[in-house]
């Protein structure tokens, strides 16, 4: 449990003016990340070796990369530029070196011995940032320390079941470092450093829609590499998912991404895999083959949350990988129009109607709820208790398909159809009136003047 005693003042700056009221999320938008002090240098000690093997701790690979690298290219995306690893006597150049391969995601990387002040002489940073290289360590940890203004000590500490160890310390660079070690240096700082609470910060994290834990561990060997990786790969798992996504989806997700993840297949592989998969189910309901299809679209359910939790893991978003969602409303309105081809032989050219109905209704209630989200930063899927319940039954892509298994099974596809045509209608009916609600008691909160628009026009 991370634990923090804070100072009087709280948590400053750009963080503390993040925290939404409503949703109690922990952001820090890419905006506000950009503006923040930059004249930082990273020290990483990765000087602890693994226990039982001589080479160094900071090398282990948790989630398909190494616990180092995890760390430089955290530092990166918070526009670190300047890292100095400290290798100390174990100076495995070997293995650290092969960060260079990879410099436009990472900072500018120098790896000395134990000497690392002569490595600082000539540097004109504010402040240090220090941190273990064989410690496994939450994105919204190096969030919250680097958002405080001011070169002064910050310490972020977690409590174990014995004492309270220093995770990362804030050193300013005007005092002068003495010690050679993290452990040093950090007992050094408790009695100089705020300590940052950690816990007093929400868990939600918007586009998980869901509290998620803080990460940290110290990683010294191989056994625990394994329970490592499932924790990064469960904390990219999303919540207010539908029932099947939420309760059948999760282990085969998490067991695929992890042995993905020591692969060099990418997250953009799958999401085309999954695609592929998803086109050749389209084909096979337009020829009337609808269980094999079944077989194929539940199989690609599974696989549509391989892709993300992969890039998550293994740190590989990128922008092509979000319009993802767009590719997967492609594929799935082609199943509806596969089927209303295969069934306007039989019923006539009007069956294309309740392709074109489903279809239809299910992209109005994903602008919808996009243009909900884009406008108060919160999913409406995830606005309330309701919503959330409600998303576990609403009509989406695998609510469909399980509900359209047993027509298929019994010999009533077509009315199975109907059904599908049916319920994206109501589905949409839901959200309509849940979004009318959820922006009205959004505007009233946050908007004195469309709040006063509301009451003057009220008809009862």
């Amino acid at each position: 449990m991370l634990t923090v005693e804070q100072d009087q003042g709280g948590v400053e700056g750009p963080l503390h003016d993040t925290l939404d009221e409503k949703s109690e999320s922990y952001k820090l938008p890419e905006a506000d990340i950009a503006s923040l002090p930059r004249n930082y240098i990273a020290l990483i000690f990765a000087d602890q070796l693994t226990i039982g093997e001589d080479r160094l701790a900071a090398t282990l690979v948790v989630a398909g990369r190494s616990l180092i690298e995890r760390q430089l290219m955290q530092l990166k995306r918070r526009g670190i530029e300047e890292a100095v690893v400290i290798a100390g006597a174990y100076d495995d150049h070997g293995s650290l070196q092969q960060f260079r391969k990879r410099s436009k995601h990472l900072p500018n990387v120098t790896i000395v011995g134990r000497d690392f002040v002569g490595a600082l002489s000539k540097s004109h940073a504010d402040a240090y940032l220090m941190m273990e290289g064989h410690a496994l360590i939450d994105d919204r940890i190096f969030d919250a320390l680097t958002a405080r203004s001011g070169p002064d000590f910050v310490a972020v500490k977690i409590d174990t079941e014995t004492d309270a160890q220093t995770v990362c310390i804030k050193w300013p660079a005007n005092h002068q470092i003495d010690g050679a070690t993290f452990q040093t240096l950090s007992a050094e700082a408790q009695s100089a450093a705020t300590t940052l609470n950690i816990t007093d910060l929400p868990l939600y994290i918007p586009n998980r829609r869901r509290d998620v834990p803080y990460l940290f561990h110290r990683v010294v060997d191989h056994a625990a590499c394994k329970a490592r990786s499932f924790d990064v790969i469960r904390q990219g798992q999303k919540g207010t998912l539908d029932w099947p996504a939420r309760w059948l989806h999760p282990v085969p997700e998490n067991w695929l991404v992890y042995l993905l993840s020591h692969t060099r297949i990418s997250p953009n592989g799958i999401t085309l895999l999954t695609s592929g998969l998803g086109f050749y189910a389209t084909y096979l309901l337009g020829i009337g083959s609808f269980l094999a299809a079944l077989v194929l679209i539940l199989s690609v359910g599974v696989f549509d949350g391989v892709d993300g939790k992969l890039a998550r893991a293994k740190m590989q978003e990128t922008a092509i990988g979000e319009l993802e969602h767009l590719v997967d409303k492609l594929v799935e309105y082609s199943w509806y129009f596969a089927l209303a081809w295969y069934f306007s032989a039989s019923y006539g050219s009007a069956v294309w109607g309740l392709a074109l109905l489903t279809a239809g209704f299910a992209w109005a209630e994903t602008v919808q709820g996009e243009f909900y989200r884009r406008l108060t930063g919160c999913q409406l899927d995830d606005a309330g208790e309701f919503e959330k319940a409600w998303r576990l039954v609403s009509g989406r892509r695998n609510t469909f398909m399980y509900s359209f298994l047993p027509f298929t099974l019994t010999g009533y596809a077509y009315e199975g159809f109907w059904m599908i045509a049916i319920y994206s209608f109501i589905t949409f009916f839901v959200a309509q009136i849940s979004f009318i609600v959820r922006l009205r008691m959004y505007s009233e909160k946050n908007s004195k003047r469309m709040a006063k628009n509301l009451a003057d026009t009220a008809y009862f």
